[in-house]
């Protein structure tokens, strides 16, 4: 049986197919081609592409139609979050070369320094030429040197047992513990993700739990 269809009707179906047919290709400025993708969240593994505008992925899936100024094909690669380095010394180094090519290459994109000694707060006469005393210094000095990955660090409670009671098996002072106090609270405000220590190097072992 053939089925008639009013002409008004043909015509929206071939404009319709003729605005598909016309439609402009998805367009990134990165995108990334045929790769695992591994998301962090604990999902299994899947092949996808990446779509990339500015700083942000955009869309993850199949993306054969899309066009971008720049394109990496992935196939045989793992495409995953930037690996975070949870115990690093990179403090000054990354005021050498901010590049950090030795963490870049191997997917770092996030390190946390300031284990077991930090750079600040400076206190005393620890012998080191810096230009800065405090976090906020400090912070103010890598934003103007510049770095290539996110920086974390925390307060390193052997720098502050160093600079306010020394480097002999003694008991801090109430008062040597409130001068502490307040130097951690000022790091946090400066910008410290938190306390480190080094039980097992000097001062912090001569610390009383």
């Amino acid at each position: 049986m053939t089925q008639r269809l009013p002409l008004t009707r043909v015509a929206r179906l071939a404009l319709a197919a003729s605005v598909a047919a016309c439609a402009p290709s998805e367009q990134f400025d990165v995108l990334v081609r045929g790769g695992t993708v591994i998301d962090g969240t604990g999902s299994p593994a899947v092949q996808a592409d990446l779509g990339i505008r500015g700083d942000e992925i955009a869309t993850v899936g199949d993306l054969s139609g899309a066009e971008a100024t720049i394109v990496v094909d992935a196939t045989g690669l793992t495409v995953a979050p930037g690996f975070i380095d949870m115990h690093s010394h990179s403090d000054r180094t990354l005021l050498v070369d901010g590049r950090a090519l030795s963490k870049v290459h191997q997917g770092v994109t996030t390190e946390l320094v300031g284990e077991s000694g930090s750079v600040a707060p400076v206190l005393g006469d620890r012998g080191d030429d810096v230009e800065w005393t405090t976090f906020a210094e400090y912070f103010e000095r890598i934003e103007q040197s510049g770095i290539s990955v996110n920086l974390m660090t925390t307060v390193a409670s052997g720098t502050l047992r160093g600079g306010v009671v020394g480097y002999d098996d003694v008991p801090a002072t109430p008062e040597q513990l409130a001068a502490m106090k307040a130097h951690v609270r000022q790091a946090m405000e400066d910008g410290a993700w938190g306390v480190s220590s080094g039980l097992i190097y000097v001062p912090d072992r001569f610390s009383r739990t």
